[in-house]
């Protein structure tokens, strides 16, 4: 239980850390902005790229966590785990169809710094070590807990949205991220390798930036959309439960997550 507590102290450390970083390089950027114009794709970059080294130089040098790059199922059993990232691929190629004005830059800025930095944090670092904390629990309860509480982590880290866009709009956000990271882990843990829940990430904010032109909203929020997004975070939530039932449990390896 020492341990647990230890790896428990460690999310919360990278959690606190995370939001104190973000905050200082919006204050750094918004001093910037005031006398220089700063596009949202420079805006992107400024942020994670000094981010993934701040918690690429933290993993090296104090949580260690071991994160999954070769897959640990069969190339064949990965075509078919990899079904999410068909869907966004599709929606992107559909946006670049059917849209004349496209923001390409500002696509592949979020699709790139979102991809990478996001899924190195909250899967292969967050995630793992969440493993860890509990792997004194049965294999079902130890991947549920580190999957919920990951997932609800990442949609909290987004309500610092609330600086730039109305609250109900980052409200909806929030709980689309939840849902959205519950999928992720799923890609990750079944998949055994983070570039999976990279690159399914990066295409659908790439699908997102591609059409809209921003990574925020600004339109109010709708009834509709609230009643559309509980009933998504529902079928996800039906989806997850399928993907992690016991059967599936069992053929997922952990070995290397919980070196």
């Amino acid at each position: 239980m020492e341990k647990s507590s230890r790896y428990i102290w460690q999310v919360a450390g990278l959690f606190a850390t995370l939001i104190i970083a973000m905050a200082f390089l919006a204050v750094i950027l918004f001093t910037v902005k005031r006398s220089v114009t700063i596009s949202q794709s420079l805006m992107i970059w400024a942020q994670d790229v000094p981010l993934f080294a701040i918690f690429y130089f933290i993993n090296r040098r104090f949580t260690k966590q071991q994160i999954g790059i070769k897959p640990t199922i069969s190339w064949g059993q990965l075509l078919v785990v990899s079904w999410p990232l068909y869907f966004a691929v599709a929606i992107s190629v559909l946006e670049i169809v059917i849209d004349r004005n496209l923001y390409w830059v500002l696509a592949i800025s979020a699709g790139l710094c979102a991809g990478i930095f996001e899924e190195f944090l909250f899967r292969g670092l967050i995630l793992g070590i969440l493993l860890k904390a509990f792997r004194h629990m049965t294999k079902k309860r130890q991947v549920w807990s580190a999957v919920v509480i990951s997932s609800v982590l990442f949609g909290l880290i987004h309500s610092v949205n609330v600086l730039r866009q109305p609250i109900g709009d980052t409200a909806l956000q929030m709980l689309f991220a939840v849902w959205f990271g519950l999928i992720l882990s799923v890609l990750y843990l079944r998949s055994g390798t983070i570039i999976l829940p990279m690159l399914f990430h990066g295409t659908w904010d790439f699908s997102i930036g591609i059409a809209k032109g921003s990574i925020n909203e600004t339109a109010t929020v709708t009834l509709a959309e609230v009643i559309i997004n509980v009933v998504l975070f529902l079928i996800v939530l039906l989806i997850c439960a399928c993907c992690l039932r016991q059967k599936k449990l069992n053929s997922i390896d952990l070995t290397k997550l919980l070196a």
